[in-house]
């Protein structure tokens, strides 16, 4: 994928509820904001949630053809049939690295992921296709301004950004020590405790 620097590697890999294709989300390499604007440009993996079909072997002629990097095969109905700009693999964009992603295990849409923020905040999406979490010209649902733009900008009025569901600001939690970085978690349904039933647990 030519990860630029040591972190923000994201990794999570799970199943899906329904098509039980292999999500695997991946953070946007590393350096303070994202300064080669990997995350929004639609020919990187990095700042991706990537979609494969790992039980059906692609033919070498696919491999070329779509420039695949792994032993997999492309669902059909992944977003670049739609938007010729995407790389085969991606599923949705905008993220700075993804932490724990889980389905909900009775709403199969409900798909969510922790991603930890930068400076300011920390949320949780609710993932779905072809859509643009924000990253980096948003932290949270407010403008970020990276210290470093090598790699370029993309102006908010080129993308319509999904904003959280749920999260919390920095400053908010503890100002003096700092808040810990975000991990998503897992939707309630157990019936031990009614209450919690439904509710999303385990995400600070």
């Amino acid at each position: 994928m030519g990860l630029p620097y040591t972190g923000h590697h994201g990794g999570h890999l799970l199943f899906g509820q329904n098509d039980w294709y292999l999500y695997f989300m991946m953070g946007d390499g590393g350096g303070a904001g994202d300064p080669q604007n990997f995350v929004q440009n639609k020919k990187s993996l990095l700042g991706k949630v990537m979609r494969f079909n790992i039980d059906n072997i692609p033919s070498q002629e696919e491999i070329t053809r779509l420039s695949l990097w792994g032993n997999y095969s492309i669902p059909k109905d992944n977003p670049y049939t739609e938007d010729d700009g995407l790389l085969p693999e991606t599923w949705a964009l905008g993220l700075r690295n993804p932490c724990r992603c889980s389905f909900d295990s009775e709403r199969s849409l409900y798909f969510i992921c922790g991603d930890i923020g930068q400076n300011e905040y920390e949320e949780v999406n609710l993932i779905t296709k072809d859509r643009n979490y924000g990253w980096r010209i948003y932290e949270g649902n407010s403008i970020f301004t990276p210290q470093e733009t090598l790699g370029g900008n993309t102006s908010s009025d080129s993308i319509n950004a999904i904003f959280p569901v749920m999260g919390y600001n920095h400053s908010e939690v503890n100002a003096n020590q700092g808040s810990a970085s975000i991990t998503g978690g897992y939707f309630y349904r157990s019936k031990t405790d009614p209450c919690m039933y439904g509710r999303l647990e385990g995400v600070t």
